[in-house]
């Protein structure tokens, strides 16, 4: 990890999974760190707290 190839698939599966939340999506996104994912893609934690 850490390029930037590998780094847009993750911001590509985090906004798929973010685009059709949905239980079990939400579930994934509880189990990954909410920190990262904000930094990742830019979502305050709250934003992403709240999709589910």
């Amino acid at each position: 990890m850490g390029s930037a190839e590998s780094k847009d698939i993750l911001v590509s599966f985090l906004n798929a999974l973010i685009d059709n939340a949905d239980e079990s999506s939400c579930q994934l996104l509880n189990i990954l760190d909410n920190e990262t994912i904000s930094q990742t893609i830019g979502l305050s934690i709250e934003q992403i707290q709240n999709l589910c």
